[in-house]
């Protein structure tokens, strides 16, 4: 019996070895461009990458948020009376005093840059959808609340531009999972947003959770 389950485990981790392969946040694009993720070294400025399309990517995967994030937009508004969700300015726009702030709750989550860097300037890209593999939950888009996420969510390393999202921009979510950017407009050479998803475990996370009740099953019958 001892051998057996010695041998069961072993399989299970060769298993785990080979799906445990991390996923890309972003999914699928109509009209984007999907790169790799952001590692120590790469510059986000003007100029560095520049590109028509609208460049996705992935930032953080996992990351526990430990407290209260103020973000441009959460979940409910960008939900706000169903989905389609509502076509929202995605540029800095000024607030009465009064305007409550809109926050992201503390919890675990994956964070991708949506960056536009075309050749030359006063540039519109082409209307851009982009599906990610977990709900969209914020999405941060002006300069206050970019630096604010670059504080918490900033790879190492990584140089990100003092910027946001260009005027007469707009965002919108189409469902849970997948934002529309239409008429994203920059006079600037570079904007950026951040876009925040709830985190999907990986597989072999969910795998581990099954060989541990399998475990204590077999220990249970052997038991008896």
């Amino acid at each position: 019996m001892f051998m057996r389950q010695v041998v069961f485990y072993a399989v299970a981790v060769v298993v785990c070895m080979l799906v445990n392969v991390a996923g890309g946040k972003v999914i699928g694009t109509t009209g984007g461009l999907i790169q790799s993720s952001l590692a120590s070294g790469d510059n986000l400025n003007e100029g560095s990458s520049e590109n028509a399309l609208i460049q996705a990517m992935d930032e953080q995967v996992g990351f526990v948020l430990a407290s209260s994030m103020k973000v441009d937009r959460n979940q409910a508004t960008l939900q706000s009376g169903g989905l389609p969700g509502p076509i929202l300015p995605g540029y800095d726009i000024p607030l009465p005093a009064s305007a409550t702030a809109e926050f992201l709750s503390p919890g675990t989550y994956d964070t991708t840059i949506l960056r536009f860097d075309p050749p030359g300037t006063n540039v519109t890209a082409a209307d851009t959808t982009f599906v990610f593999d977990g709900d969209i939950v914020a999405v941060q888009h002006s300069r206050d609340r970019l630096n604010l996420g670059t504080a918490t969510f900033g790879v190492a390393g990584v140089t990100y531009p003092d910027t946001q999202m260009g005027p007469n921009s707009f965002i919108q979510l189409l469902t849970p999972n997948t934002i529309k950017l239409t008429d994203w407009h920059t006079n600037t050479n570079i904007d950026y947003i951040r876009v925040i998803t709830n985190t999907i475990p990986e597989p072999s996370s969910l795998l581990l959770l099954g060989l541990g009740c399998l475990g204590i099953r077999c220990k249970q019958r052997s038991s008896t």
